[in-house]
């Protein structure tokens, strides 16, 4: 049944930079589609200088069951802030008279765009922020030299950060941490934020023995074999990929009955890092789509979530965290991703690790505990905690009450 009804006159354009693979599906365009499905109308807007096919383009459009709309990002701040804000405007005035509200979500800051959409009659902003952005820009720069042009960068993106913030009607975040780093720096209201951590979408997410048996069939993989599965990226500083095959490289040392499964679109960076460590025949690399996803993990026994203590990564919700767990795989998380880390030590669904180089022999312990939990009764509570069905309800009343 839908939460909304014609009645509901809501017209919502989400903002988002160019498309990833995968990351985008997961964050963005399931969550599009489950809102659409709840009868509230919403298009989608990437801001980007990497524009996707027309054949992309009706895919992505099929799969939210909306308008994908491509702006383009002129990297320049002045050109692109008044460009960007009359393509919103034109749509703003394509709807105005249609709808009662119309809500403006981002995930980026686009600038005096913000500003002045502020003030435009029926209009609502909703800023989501998906993590501590200044905090990401700032380790991603580590090691390399300032200039002026990079301070005044810092400083208006500082800015502009706090301005999103502040003038956002509703701030939609990842975590109870992230929520509390924006309170304690800009010194804000509770009232304004909601919480909606990565979550996944249980029509893709889910355990089945039959997939479990057919995907170790098709690895060769026996019963002694404890299949560690990493999903995700490579390329990216804060993925670390030198201390995922480190510990790795621990864990398998311990017990040889390790192996490894790498999910990531980055094959020729894999390669290079099993060459390194010589892991050619305890390694396997897939390149999976979205939807094939899930019989990778239920042919896994443990999924690996590994990050830096820093507070880039103690205020994120990584969403492959709800993935593993929805398709009943224990957990190795470091320690350092506050959130998820407590859900792990509540449930005892896997194991919290405070070194990144190697595994502890009590958490070798908690770790081989965790594999003979009931990977149905983990997957029962990743789908009653951690899946986009639990928090649609709540996310569709927070656009309707705006």
């Amino acid at each position: 049944m839908k939460l909304l009804m014609n009645e509901d006159k809501i017209k919502r354009f989400y903002i988002m930079p160019e498309v990833w693979v995968t990351v985008t599906q997961s964050q963005v365009f399931n969550w599009i589609k489950l809102v659409n499905e709840q009868g509230l109308s919403t298009d989608c807007i990437s801001i980007t200088d990497k524009k996707n096919s027309q054949e992309d383009v009706r895919k992505i459009e099929e799969s939210i069951q909306g308008k994908f709309i491509q702006v383009h990002d002129f990297k320049r701040l002045l050109v692109s802030d008044i460009y960007t804000f009359l393509v919103l405007f034109k749509y703003y005035l394509k709807n105005v008279f249609k709808y009662d509200k119309i809500i403006f979500q981002t995930r980026i800051g686009i600038g005096t765009s913000y500003f002045i959409l502020n003030w435009l009659p029926k209009v609502k902003l909703i800023f989501e922020a998906r993590g501590a952005g200044n905090e990401e820009t700032a380790h991603s720069n580590v090691g390399k030299k300032k200039n002026l042009k990079a301070n005044i960068k810092n400083a208006f993106s500082e800015k502009n950060e706090k301005y999103l913030l502040t003038k956002s009607d509703k701030i939609i975040c990842v975590s109870e941490a992230l929520k509390d780093y924006y309170i304690n720096k800009f010194k804000m209201k509770r009232d304004v934020f909601t919480v909606f951590p990565g979550a996944a979408d249980s029509d893709y997410f889910y355990y089945n023995e039959t997939l479990r048996t057919q995907l170790r069939a098709e690895l060769s993989l026996n019963n002694k074999d404890v299949l560690v599965v990493y999903s995700g990226r490579l390329e990216m500083k804060w993925e670390i990929p030198d201390k995922i095959f480190e510990f790795f490289a621990d864990l398998h040392k311990k017990n040889n009955n390790f192996k490894l499964l790498l999910l990531t679109p980055d094959i020729d960076l894999a390669k290079e890092f099993i060459d390194k460590f010589g892991f050619n025949k305890i390694v396997y690399v897939r390149e999976s789509s979205f939807k094939d996803v899930n019989k990778y993990l239920n042919g896994s026994d443990v999924g690996l979530l590994l990050r830096e203590n820093i507070v880039m990564n103690n205020v994120a919700s990584p969403t492959k965290f709800a993935e593993y767990l929805m398709a009943g795989l224990p957990v190795i998380i470091s320690h350092s991703i506050f959130d998820f880390a407590k859900n792990i030590d509540d449930t005892k669904f896997g194991v919290v690790v405070k070194g990144l180089d190697e595994i502890m022999e009590d958490e070798l312990v908690k770790l081989n505990k965790s594999l003979l939990v009931d990977r149905l009764k983990i997957s029962n509570w990743g789908a009653s905690n951690l899946s986009k069905e639990v928090f649609i309800k709540r996310y569709i009343q927070v656009l309707k009450n705006i």
